[in-house]
């Protein structure tokens, strides 16, 4: 077992709550998590740093409050911790009470139970958002100078800037006013970068004192100084830029004066999404960058200032450079070195600061300019070089944790802790000497076992029995801990201590340990006064003086098993109720099944539901729907009449489960009852909330898997919230029948692709000029042994509500590659992406290499999405497509003419061609005049766009006139053959 790892019930609980103590009084944010992810309890410290309330928390999935792009990081948490192992210093960006993000690092830690099974995980949080605000506003600074330098015309370069600050900030939007001098006092917009931005496009701006010169800019150009918002929630609801704000969707921005030759010239103003991100060090590299787009606006209009303007440059640099320095960790900057043919095969030093200096021992003069190969000739072969040239070609940032490298520069094997970023055609490193961490871990480790085998050997009490199991000797210490005098004790049994209910259990042990076994176990020992006190015992024979004597040793475990009650009690109830958990209701209704089974009587289970929760929570917030929680938990448990019969499900649900029933027509009574009872008016604050049950009834005669029953429950809800809430509903018995006809058929799936039973069958795409085969559509099936071929109407809706479908694109287009590579190298292959497999960001970087494990030209790859898939959110979708079309992978639209895609996308995706849905093509085969319309429009759009064409549905000659007189170049369709084995096309 992991040693960091606490486990329940064990000697290091004690630990665990020491531990518990010292975080509750620390800077960072400590909190547990069960099994199924959600957040059992939480440190009080989670208000200092994300605002909420520990009560707003606990109880809900600990993934809720991470950031969507962050999940990814999120996910190899849960992984690692229940396979048992650990993490330290995960970047994640977790939601504040306000509805900002706060930028920071996870460490994580399994949490055991007495077998040693992972139940749940321990976290710790420690607040990053400074450091991340820093590093981003730095890769700004960095990449903005880099703009300065290639401009050539002034309206150019303030374009350019903004576009720069949202590529390399990742900021939501950047604009740059000049302000003139009319009467008015006007600011206008020259430049802009980020989208729509409706307040710019709307607004009268201005810097004079009028109401339209109250925003940042208009203050920043008024007083020459730079303006911050931290927060806009923190400002007051009538400042009139306020709205504007919020309604776009950002929450911090900073409005920086840019000054040419000392007059004020404009504002620079950016945006962020969440809040704080411009403050300490962020604002005075902004600061910088603003400073040095002055600077270049003086080049581009006075040639004669040159001098002046190169000495506040270097005057700038050295302010930059100081500004580095002052950082404790290095920091270097690097540029691209390339070849003849643009390979990138080595970076070279061009900034440092002072601690990258002493660690590379050496002077700014030595360094710069040497390439980094040359300073660590070892990172191609035992580092980390190839993840740094991967970083500068695709973006995607470098972080090792605790990477060992044997550092050539100091001759001794060190660990670090590094961070990259590309900055244009470079990189930004930071790193951290972790070595002396490292080792005081190791230590602590070392410390911890010593203790540990010293703990194990330690006692509170010993005492001595003879072969009758009588006390021969008691240490003294029995007076402190169980308030006997030895005295006392000294000829009686030892049983006669031990409470009355485990004497028998006490017997056999001790009829055990005459024989010469070892025995351990836990007991509750009387005291004189009648009350008792937990105690651990091991008893074994010795051999003292050539005789034979026994000897147990006690340990006070009073407070460790307390504590595991506790636990035990918090891991199997519902912390909001205090009703029994999902997985605790669970265990009654099998018992319940089994019993009622014995009987030949019939076992009930409620799922109840409270209607329209949501909507008190996004009114009154959370607690208020907390409090409508806990009244209707009390109504039902009062109605029900035993609280050990009525659990928490999920959400917002209850479940009662009830044995011997008689009839439907009682339980019936009793749900109406419930749903009567939970309409009472509850009272929260100055507000009055009614609520409303829908209650499904679930009748079980049979003995069944009691997740099953949940589901049949489950359903019987559906239907009631389907007839508009506030009812009970009994299951539908077809609705059971096809839910259980789905739960099988998902159960086959998972099986058949365990099975390797989903494969690409090949349909033909020819060329309608001259019939000649120029590629194939891989089309899945289902192959299972034995059995006919499955038709994908029958299996894909019900993978794509799974999640299913993304395991079921991977085995097509893992199969489609493999077969390219058999394939002649002039044929390609179509495969069908479903939005969910684009939605994963690592889906590209699998693809590319299984192209390039395969030897196969991505070109030959081609890749189809609906055009429904690019009406959700476009931004994973289009940085999954571009990172694949240039590797060389070819897009297309499939079904196109029948979704709602907006012609940008044409324009804005890299697509490579288009094909059309064969409802056309049977329309047009069929005669229908506006089918032959619009197929003719739409191949003349791909032909105005260069794109490729390809027409589904192509079943008779006609058809394929049709298709060709109207400029379609590609057919696919029965004409050409049905989707066929990829060897029956092989052996053509």
């Amino acid at each position: 077992m992991n040693e960091d790892a606490v486990q329940i019930g064990s000697p290091d609980a004690a630990a665990w709550q020491r531990y518990r103590l010292i975080a509750d009084n620390s800077s960072d944010v400590v909190y547990q998590t069960a099994k199924d992810g959600r957040i059992a309890w939480i440190q009080p410290t989670v208000t200092a740093l994300l605002g909420w309330k520990p009560e707003d928390v606990r109880g809900i999935p600990a993934r809720t409050l991470v950031h969507p792009d962050d999940l990814d990081n999120v996910n190899r948490l849960r992984v690692t911790v229940y396979d048992g192992a650990e993490l330290d210093d995960v970047p994640c960006r977790f939601r504040t009470a306000s509805g900002g993000y706060r930028t920071c690092m996870v460490r994580a830690r399994p949490l055991r139970d007495e077998s040693g099974e992972v139940v749940g995980a321990v976290m710790t949080l420690k607040d990053a958002h400074e450091q991340a605000a820093i590093l981003r506003a730095l890769t700004t600074l960095s990449q903005g100078t880099a703009v300065l330098v290639r401009a050539k015309e002034e309206r150019a370069l303030l374009q350019h800037m903004c576009d720069t600050i949202i590529e390399a900030g990742k900021y939501r939007f950047a604009w740059y006013g000049r302000r003139l001098d009319d009467v008015g006092k006007s600011i206008v917009p020259v430049a802009q970068a980020g989208g729509d931005w409706g307040p710019l496009r709307d607004a009268d701006i201005s810097w004079g004192g009028s109401s339209d010169g109250l925003g940042p800019s208009g203050r920043a150009l008024r007083t020459g100084t730079t303006e911050v918002v931290a927060d806009i929630e923190n400002e007051p609801s009538g400042v009139p830029w306020r709205a504007p704000f919020i309604r776009y969707g950002t929450r911090s921005s900073v409005a920086l004066p840019v000054r040419v030759q000392d007059e004020i010239d404009g504002v620079l103003v950016v945006y962020a999404e969440e809040p704080e991100a411009f403050d300490g060090l962020a604002v005075g590299l902004m600061e910088d960058l603003a400073a040095d787009l002055g600077f270049g606006l003086a080049r581009l209009r006075d040639v004669d200032a040159l001098d002046q303007s190169r000495h506040e440059a270097e005057v700038q640099r050295e302010q930059m450079r100081a500004t580095l320095d002052s950082q404790l960790d290095p920091f270097v900057l690097f540029t691209a070195l390339r070849d003849g043919d643009g390979h990138l095969y080595d970076l070279q030093f061009v900034e440092a600061n002072q601690a990258a200096l002493d660690a590379n021992l050496a002077t700014r003069d030595e360094l710069l300019g040497r390439t980094f190969l040359e300073q660590y000739p070892g990172l191609m072969e035992h580092g980390p070089m190839a993840q740094y040239l991967n970083c500068v070609e695709t973006g995607e940032p470098v972080i090792l944790d605790d990477y060992f490298y044997p550092n050539e520069v100091l001759g001794e094997r060190q660990r670090y802790d590094i961070r990259a970023v590309r900055t244009g055609d470079g990189m930004a490193l930071t790193w951290r000497d972790v070595t002396p961490r490292y080792r005081a871990m190791q230590a602590i480790s070392a410390s911890e076992r010593r203790y540990r085998v010293l703990a194990e050997n330690a006692s509170d009490v010993v005492w001595e029995i003879d072969d009758e199991g009588n006390f021969v000797w008691v240490s003294e210490s029995v007076t402190r801990v169980l308030g006997w005098i030895p005295d006392q004790l000294l000829g009686r049994s030892s049983l006669d201590i031990i409470h009355a209910d485990e004497r028998a259990r006490a017997a056999a042990n001790r009829d055990r340990v005459l024989t010469g076994e070892v025995v351990e176990d836990e007991f509750r020992m009387l005291r004189p006064d009648g009350s008792t006190r937990w105690m651990a015992l091991r008893a074994h024979a010795v051999t003292m003086n050539g005789e034979v004597t026994r000897i147990a040793a006690l340990r006070d475990i009073q407070d460790e098993v307390l504590q595991r009650d506790e636990l035990a009690r918090v891991l199997r109830h519902d912390p909001l109720t205090g009703l029994a958990n999902r997985g605790v209701v669970l265990q009654r209704i099998t018992r319940q099944l089994e019993e009622t089974q014995e009987v030949g009587g019939a076992a009930c289970v409620l799922c109840i539901d409270v209607d329209g929760l949501g909507r008190i929570n996004e009114a009154l917030t959370n607690e208020a729907g907390n409090a409508v929680l806990i009244s209707i938990a009390e109504s039902i448990v009062d109605e029900v009449g035993d609280p050990d019969l009525v659990g928490r499900g999920t959400g917002d649900e209850f479940l009662v489960t009830i044995a011997e029933v008689d009839g439907s027509a009682e339980v019936a009574d009793l749900a109406e009852r419930i749903r009567a009872a939970g309409r009472r008016t509850i009272a929260y604050r100055h507000h009055e909330v009614t609520p409303s049950l829908s209650v499904g009834v679930a009748l079980v005669a049979e003995v069944r898997d009691p997740e099953e029953v949940l589901q049949v429950a489950a359903l019987a809800v559906r239907r009631a919230r389907a007839d508009g809430g506030d009812r009970v509903a009994f299951v539908d018995p077809r609705m059971a029948e096809e839910a259980g006809r789905e739960i099988a058929l998902e159960s086959a799936i998972r099986s058949g692709l365990r099975n390797g039973e989903f494969v690409p069958w090949l349909q033909p795409i020819v060329a309608l000029e001259t019939h000649e085969v120029v590629g194939y559509e891989a089309l899945v099936r289902w192959i299972r042994p034995g059995l006919p071929p499955v038709s994908p109407d029958e299996f894909l809706p019900l993978a794509a509500r799974t999640g299913l479908i993304t395991q079921i694109d991977d085995a097509v287009k893992e199969a489609s590659i493999r077969l390219l590579a058999e394939l002649p190298e002039e044929l390609f292959i179509a495969v069908n992406v479903a939005s969910a497999s684009l939605a994963r960001r690592a889906h590209s970087k699998w693809v590319i290499g299984l192209l390039e494990r395969e030897n196969v030209d991505p070109r030959r790859l081609h890749l189809e999405v609906t055009e429904t898939t690019l009406l959700g959110d476009m931004e994973p979708v289009r940085a999954e497509m571009e990172a694949l079309a240039g590797a060389g992978v070819q897009w297309y639209v499939d079904d196109f003419g029948t979704g709602y895609s907006s012609i940008s996308h044409l324009r804005d995706l890299p697509i490579a061609g288009l094909k059309l849905d064969m409802s056309f093509t049977l329309a047009m085969a069929a005669g229908d005049p506006k089918a032959a319309q619009l197929s003719q429009a739409l191949a003349g759009l791909a032909a105005d766009l260069k794109l490729d064409t390809v027409a589904e549905g192509v079943e008779t000659d006609d058809a394929e006139s049709l298709a060709s007189t109207m400029g379609w170049r590609h057919g696919q369709g029965w004409l050409y053959g049905r989707p066929q084995p990829p060897e029956t096309w092989m052996r053509h």
